[in-house]
C-alpha cells in the first residue's frame, strides 16, 4: 500500500514530495511500517461515523439537491462531485485523478454501487 501511495499518490509541497496517510487508531502494524519507512506522525485526524444503512431516516433535503447511488452517477460525475465537495475543482490534476479513481473503485471486487451514495445539488437554470 506505501508504495502504491507513495508511486501516484504524493503532493508536491515545498519543494518535495508528501504524502499523508491516515491510519487508524490501534493498527500497529501499519504504524510500525510507516516508521520504518521514514513517516511522521502529525496532529491531523479523521472522524468515522458509522450508520446501518437499513436503519436510514427519512431526510428532507434543501430544494435543488438530491440523493444519487453509485448506479445513478457516472465515475466522471462522482470525480467531479468530490472535488468540488473537497474544494480541489480547480486542480485539473487532482480532478482527472479523482475521475480515474472513481472509475478504478468500480471494479473492485467488494465495491457496491448501491450503497455509495451521494448528495448532489442540481445546475442551476
Amino acid at each position: 500500500m506505501f508504495e502504491f501511495a507513495e508511486k501516484n499518490h504524493t503532493i508536491e509541497k515545498d519543494g518535495k514530495h508528501t504524502l499523508y496517510q491516515y491510519i487508524p487508531e490501534g493498527d500497529e502494524q501499519r504504524k510500525e511500517i510507516a516508521v520504518k519507512r521514514g513517516y511522521t506522525q502529525t496532529k491531523w485526524g479523521e472522524v468515522v461515523s458509522v450508520m446501518d444503512i437499513q436503519d436510514r431516516p427519512k431526510v428532507q433535503l434543501p430544494a435543488g439537491f438530491s440523493i444519487k447511488t453509485g448506479l445513478e452517477v457516472t465515475n466522471v460525475e462522482q470525480g467531479l462531485a468530490h472535488a468540488k465537495a473537497f474544494g480541489y475543482i480547480d486542480e485539473e490534476k487532482y480532478t482527472t485523478r479523482s475521475k480515474v479513481g472513481y472509475g478504478v473503485m468500480r471494479n473492485i471486487p467488494d465495491y457496491r454501487a448501491d450503497l455509495d451514495l451521494l448528495v448532489l445539488s442540481l445546475p442551476k437554470v
